[in-house]
């Protein structure tokens, strides 16, 4: 693509992203993205197959948007634990704010898409990249001591799925950095009275 049509299509996707978030995948229509980026709908085809085509690249857009927040915010620590708690604490606060990569990875009724299926499949790698590759830092610091990396990357990869839902639905109410803080201390030290 050339500059002008990777501004045209950026156009779209934005428009997108505002209807999607507002109505939804299945309310959204091809026209009303189209006039929200002030194109005939003819001229989406040119960019997007389908309104599965223009989701996904709003989902991409905000799942790299998110990515890029996630490793900046690791990189400022050295500290393989302090990491793994900034990857958890800016995962969990972020979520939110990406309405159609959020509704993406938990929305069931759109579990029946395939394009869905592959949304999901190809952040739980990059999850589980990023997971792991804390993890064997930790290791090698001599932070962390485990006997398989990849089945701890996934307990805690699955540990923050299941509680992303719980700890965000009612922010206002909640210090969300001290109950990752506390959630951590029980992933790292357990429960079991030593």
């Amino acid at each position: 693509m050339t500059e002008k049509q990777d501004e045209k299509a950026k156009l779209i996707i934005n428009s997108a992203r505002k209807l999607f978030s507002v109505y939804g995948f299945k309310k959204t229509t091809m026209d009303e993205i189209a006039l929200g980026a002030g194109k005939a709908k003819s001229s989406l085809y040119y960019y997007f197959a389908s309104k599965e085509d223009v989701f996904t690249a709003v989902v991409e857009q905000e799942s790299e948007l998110l990515n890029e927040t996630m490793q900046k915010a690791i990189s400022k620590h050295n500290n393989s634990i302090d990491q793994l708690r900034e990857y958890v604490y800016i995962r969990l606060k972020s979520i939110n704010t990406m309405t159609n990569y959020s509704k993406a990875l938990r929305d069931d009724i759109l579990s029946n898409y395939v394009f869905i299926s592959k949304i999901r499949k190809k952040y739980y790698i990059k999850e589980m990249e990023t997971v792991t590759a804390i993890l064997e830092n930790g290791v090698k610091n001599e932070k962390f001591e485990m006997k398989d990396i990849h089945l701890s990357a996934r307990a805690l990869v699955t540990i923050i799925k299941g509680i992303e839902i719980p700890l965000t639905i009612d922010r206002q109410k909640k210090n969300l950095k001290k109950e990752v803080d506390d959630l951590m201390d029980i992933v790292f030290y357990g429960i079991v009275a030593r």
